[in-house]
């Protein structure tokens, strides 16, 4: 029955090392066999049968066999079952197994689901193995076969070796009889590089682009073969050797290893980050090599920068040429250090970099640098503080004062020249702040603290100086800039308006300072001769309310340095006669100092009225008889929005009647047919005159009354005319 495959831990294959290999007589070989699952893991208990296939020419016996696992019954370890058939079963756990022998070499390493056999032979045959895994059911996996040449013969083949790399490699095969050391003679031997893309590049013999050698064993029973680097390069090449009869037959494949090994070369100089000008500055250089191999001729060279001359070294150098220092150390081995002690003058005032560098014949050159920062003896002094400061804040400033010489500083004492305008415990002239510092040690630096008032705004120089018993030996200065919003506020508007007509104001709000003003508010208060129609930007509107009058609120937020904004207002006048002031307020409702102080503007308006009068005219009897009378009446309206004043009436009758009698809100004269009425002095609007004239008709005819209006406004008479018919 087909077996499913595709499930672990199922016997699949088996495989047997080595397959084909050459031992001398008399001598033992051990054969491992591994059974694998068709992905390939070891599978242990599996039992393995070993047989020594029977021949005319066949030769070789069971020596002995893995016995470990292979348990029958209750605790009985299966036992050899012949010279040529045995069982074993596989590993369930790593193991090494030895032979007895104080040589580790022969120890072989046994993992999981292997298990083994070993042969000899005491004369010169074949020995054919087959491996049976009972466990396979398939029939074309379930053995293998391995073949084992006994000859009457020792080899030697070549062993794995460590070389330096760039170094060309021999590896050499030798093979003898075992029982009388002859050389053989004309075995063919076959080498062939394993390359792989990490593996350093290489090539065997003469030829560059060569991978494969082939060559018979000569009279002394050798054949060789040379490895060679393409270029020095650190790694493993891997040689395999086949050894075959001189018929062709192979009899055994070996695989040796060259691993390339280099030294690498390490320089380390050390040195102080400060010196002092004169004085001697020393670096210690170290030089090493942590590699797998000798370095050789290996050279160290100093090369001084200007700011120093060589003086003395613990290792004296082997050449000195101007600033340029040579140490020929030759060979330096593995894991070896060479350290030495420079020691230098500091010539020049400056930031030195002193460099070294190390070489060698196999790796790459490597350099060192050491800075060093060489001062002559002195004393400097830095200020800190604000660069820029808003108004009315505190500036915190710090002086501190350093000796970089060599030798102490005596009697210090430093100068501070606040400058006039900035507040210090209520001083604004300005005035010399005085430390006394005392001694300064090299190296050794104070600091002083303290803090000025910026009250006024401008670029404010603060110079500081340092004294050594009073000769200045240094000074600096630093600007603190003040800055601070500075507020203009501007109301327009109509300065004349009239009653019921819409007026505009514009508001500009400006920041003519060199700071940020921060939550700026205008609030315009509208008096109760204006009601509010409309604003731009729109702002919040408050109806007036009680004693309160209305109020437009714009929230102008923060307003940059040299920036305006623009607000549009338009009112509408409700009251005639009367000059009203609208006045706006600016305000910063922010906690930042400098405290921005309210700003106001406001418009002067007057409001106007129109005066605008009508005058009617008509009679009370009409037509009317000769002898009979009639009544005209005048009535004088003001229907503008102002007082007229100076209100005179003028009345003229026609010939056709006779002026009888008049009255009216002024007292009046008659002269014949014409009545003049005295002016009236202010006539409020909508307010309304009446004249009444009585007059007799005294002739047939058309009559006609004339009423004439005049009054300061108004710089042209309004006539009135009434006709009345007369009859007899």
């Amino acid at each position: 029955m087909a077996q499913d495959m595709s499930d672990e831990n199922i016997p699949y294959s088996i495989t047997l090392d080595p397959i084909a290999d050459i031992n001398p007589v008399k001598t033992q070989h051990t054969i491992v066999a591994t059974v694998l699952d068709k992905q390939g893991k070891p599978l242990p208990n599996q039992r393995v049968e070993w047989i020594l296939a029977r021949a005319p020419l066949a030769v070789g016996d069971i020596v002995e066999h893995d016995d470990m696992n292979s348990i029958v019954g209750s605790e009985q370890k299966v036992t050899k079952l012949g010279n040529h058939y045995t069982v074993s079963y596989t590993n369930q756990s790593a193991t090494t197994m030895t032979f007895g022998t104080p040589d580790t070499r022969d120890d072989i390493a046994l993992g999981v689901g292997q298990t083994w056999i070993t042969i000899t032979s005491p004369v010169e045959g074949e020995t054919h193995i087959i491996a049976f895994c009972p466990g396979i059911k398939n029939a074309d996996n379930h053995k293998t076969f391995a073949i084992k040449y006994w000859i009457d013969a020792k080899i030697h083949w070549p062993e794995d070796a460590v070389n330096k790399v760039g170094t060309p490699h021999t590896f050499v095969f030798k093979m003898t009889k075992a029982s009388s050391n002859a050389p053989l003679v004309g075995y063919q031997v076959k080498w062939e590089l394993q390359q792989s893309e990490s593996d350093p590049a290489a090539y065997l013999g003469n030829d560059p682009g060569k991978r494969v050698e082939q060559g018979l064993t000569n009279e002394l029973g050798e054949s060789s073969v040379v490895l060679n680097q393409l270029k020095p390069q650190e790694g493993s090449n891997v040689v395999k050797i086949e050894l075959r009869k001189p018929n062709g037959e192979l009899l055994a494949t070996r695989t040796a290893t060259k691993r390339w090994i280099s030294p690498k070369i390490m320089v380390q100089k050390t040195g102080p980050m400060e010196g002092i000008l004169g004085e001697k500055v020393a670096y210690d250089i170290e030089v090493s090599n942590p590699g797998a191999a000798d370095a050789n001729d290996v050279v160290v060279k100093d090369m001084l920068p200007d700011g120093f001359s060589y003086l003395e070294c613990t290792v004296p150098p082997d050449d000195v040429q101007g600033k340029i220092l040579t140490w020929k150390l030759g060979v330096l081995p593995k894991d070896a250090v060479k350290k030495m002690t420079l020691t230098v003058k500091a010539e020049q005032v400056g930031l030195w970099v002193n460099t070294v560098e190390v070489s060698s014949r196999e790796f790459p050159v490597q350099v060192s640098k050491a800075e060093t920062k060489i001062g002559a003896p002195e004393v400097y002094i830095i200020k800190d503080g604000p660069a820029e400061l808003r108004k009315d804040n505190l500036a915190s400033y710090t002086i501190t004062v350093k000796n970089n010489g060599n030798a102490v500083a005596k009697d210090v004492v430093i100068h501070d020249e606040v400058p006039a305008g900035m507040k210090y415990r209520d001083k604004l002239d300005g005035f010399r702040l005085r430390w006394n510092v005392g001694d300064l040690n090299p190296g050794q630096e104070s600091k002083y603290f303290y803090t000025l008032e910026a009250v006024n705004t401008g670029v404010f120089i603060n110079n500081a100086k340092v004294f050594i018993k009073n000769k200045e030996a240094h000074k600096t200065e630093f600007k603190t800039k003040v800055i601070a919003p500075e507020m203009k506020l501007t109301k327009e508007g109509s300065m004349r308006v009239y009653l019921g007509k819409p007026s505009d104001y514009t508001i500009t709000v400006s920041n003519e300072g060199n700071a940020v003003a921060y939550d700026m508010v205008a609030v315009d208060t509208l008096p109760k001769e204006l009601e509010y129609i409309s604003s731009e930007p729109k702002g919040t509107f408050k109806p007036a309310k009680g004693d309160e009058l209305a109020t437009i609120t714009w929230k102008l937020g923060d307003i940059p340095a040299g920036k305006s904004i623009v607000l549009k207002l338009t009112t509408r006048a409700n009251t005639v006669g009367t000059s009203c002031r609208n006045a706006v307020k600016l305000r910063s409702d922010s906690q930042e100092l400098p405290k921005i102080q309210p700003l106001e503007a406001f418009a002067e308006t007057n409001i106007m009225g129109i005066p605008a009068m009508h005058i009617n005219s008509y009679d009370i009897d009409d037509p009317i008889e000769v002898g009979k009378t009639t009544i005209y009446v005048i009535e004088i309206r003001n229907e503008g929005s102002s007082p007229c004043t100076n209100v005179i009436l003028e009345d003229h009758l026609d010939d056709e009647v006779e002026y009888v009698s008049a009255n009216g809100p002024t007292p009046h004269r008659a002269e014949g047919n014409k009545i003049f009425f005295d002016p009236y002095p202010i006539l409020q609007p909508n307010a309304k005159l009446v004249f009444k004239i009585t007059c007799k008709a005294v002739k047939e005819g058309s009559a006609k009354n004339t009423a004439i209006l005049r009054y300061d406004q108004f710089n042209k008479p309004i006539i009135a005319e009434e006709g009345t018919s007369v009859y007899k």
